[in-house]
């Protein structure tokens, strides 16, 4: 299994669609193996997840994606675990034991599933303003 990790100084990069640099981690029976740092300076998104299907990535750990790139990440058949920060050496032990889910290792502010809730919220609000209008 390939993980692939968008990395900035040593950490897992916040935001995954502005990252310059990606650590490829091959994985044989829980084990970490051979490791690779590609470049992805001056590379747009649609370029970078050509280039993930190229090196065979099946996983990407990241901090936050854009929608877009997510869904076509996921198009490839590439599992995508957003929303995640701290050390990479951290994450890949954690990934490696399956807790990836621990809340301690999300983006502050990223609790749950992340997309979607804020829509949820605004709709709320919105029923509740329309409650309270004056229709005369």
């Amino acid at each position: 299994m390939r993980v692939a990790i968008p990395i900035w100084n040593g950490r897992v990069s916040p935001v995954m669609d502005t990252s310059r640099k990606i650590m490829l981690v091959d994985f044989d029976e829980s084990e970490r193996g051979k490791r690779q740092i590609l470049d992805l300076s001056g590379q747009n998104p649609h370029e970078v997840t050509v280039m993930l299907e190229s090196q065979e990535a099946d996983v990407l750990i990241c901090g936050a994606i854009s929608a877009q790139l997510e869904t076509q990440l996921r198009a490839m058949n590439i599992k995508v675990y957003p929303w995640i920060c701290g050390n990479v050496e951290l994450i890949l032990a954690a990934f490696s034991r399956g807790a990836l889910d621990n809340d301690e290792l999300r983006l502050p502010g990223c609790r749950g599933r992340g997309r979607g809730r804020g829509r949820r919220r605004r709709y709320r609000v919105q029923r509740n303003m329309n409650k309270y209008r004056d229709d005369t």
